[in-house]
């Protein structure tokens, strides 16, 4: 536990994190009214509606997790671009089956297999997008923490896409925030798993700088105020 906190309290900027942490909840809440609304749409809305829900869930957690990682103040955060892109792949493919799961019919056991699949999906993402870090030394994990992390996670979000919606007023949205405690969840606790061993390394391939990484963060959240403001306007 004392890991933990300290990771939380002190190996990041709470700026940072708090950014990240808006981008997820507004992120989510956008991509849940999507796919929610797209079971009632007709024709050709349908698909259109889940999709972009999809993309925006993808969108907002690989925002959150870099987000987060800009502010990890025990790195000067630069990125491999090859593995930084595979990180962004396996977390959209993996909201894209999560999405098709949860619309293939509606009830708990459904819901709690696409929230699973969907958590699994964003734990892939972060332990690619930590390889991806090009730092000054060696990366170490602690199992059993990394273990916590993903299961924590997985499971936060899987109790409450089972028991929250049609159980309360605005439910679903109550189940979206779950979604994301359970990527912060995810987030902090595997991170208070790393270690960083200090020793000289040679930077190979296509480097990201943090500079960089900050703007495209800019345009991925730019692009979820559009797309909610977009769903807003549409209803």
């Amino acid at each position: 536990m004392d890991r933990i906190l300290y990771c939380i309290a002190f190996q990041h900027d709470w700026r940072w994190v708090a950014a990240a942490a808006v981008v997820c909840l507004f992120g989510m809440g956008t991509a849940t009214h999507l796919i929610s609304s797209s079971r009632t749409a007709q024709g050709e809305i349908r698909p259109l509606r889940a999709g972009i829900g999809a993309f925006v869930s993808g969108l907002a957690v690989f925002s959150t997790h870099f987000l987060a990682m800009q502010g990890y103040e025990a790195v000067d955060a630069r990125y491999d671009v090859a593995l930084t892109l595979a990180s962004f792949a396996t977390v959209f493919v993996s909201i894209a089956a999560a999405t098709v799961v949860a619309l293939t019919r509606a009830g708990p056991l459904f819901r709690g297999l696409s929230a699973a699949l969907y958590l699994s999906g964003v734990a892939a993402m972060h332990f690619l997008g930590v390889a991806g870090l090009v730092v000054a030394g060696h990366i170490q994990w602690d199992p059993a923490l990394a273990a916590l992390g993903v299961g924590g996670g997985v499971a936060i979000a899987t109790a409450g896409a089972v028991l929250l919606p049609g159980r309360a007023p605005g439910g679903r949205l109550l189940a979206a925030a779950t979604g994301c405690l359970g990527v912060i969840v995810l987030h902090f606790v595997s991170m208070s798993a790393m270690t960083i061993t200090p020793a000289s390394t040679v930077d190979t391939g296509w480097i990201m700088s943090g500079d960089a990484m900050s703007l495209v963060l800019t345009a991925a959240a730019l692009t979820i105020a559009a797309v909610a403001g977009l769903a807003i306007w549409t209803g």
